[in-house]
């Protein structure tokens, strides 16, 4: 839960209700109350890094995207011009199988 200190300032605070077994209570507490133990303590240093965590996660999994559609571009930049040089090697190949040398050294020009 959330509270407010003396001094105006907001902390988090978590709680546990510990019961005290029947023989543990005091005479005095017989009112059909439970009787029992509040244990807090302040979570506020906590519930900041784990803020600060979600935080950090989202901001990874955003680069991790943009690393990925990166990749994505240079792979297909990078397989263009090889589509292109591939498919000139395979005609010069022809060429110098049917023996156009003519041809075979325009190609390497």
């Amino acid at each position: 839960m959330d509270a407010r200190r003396l001094d105006g300032s907001s902390l988090s605070i978590e709680a546990v209700f510990i019961p005290l077994p029947p023989a543990a209570t005091p005479p005095h507490s017989q009112s059909g109350a439970a009787a029992g133990l509040v244990v807090a303590r302040d979570v506020t240093e906590r519930r900041r890094a784990e803020a600060e965590r979600e935080g950090l996660i989202r901001e990874l999994e955003a680069r991790n995207a943009e690393l990925e559609r990166f990749s994505y571009t240079v792979s297909h930049d990078l397989k263009t011009p090889l589509v292109t040089i591939r498919g000139f090697l395979g005609l010069v190949e022809q060429a110098a199988e049917r023996g156009d040398i003519a041809t075979v050294r325009a190609g390497a020009s």
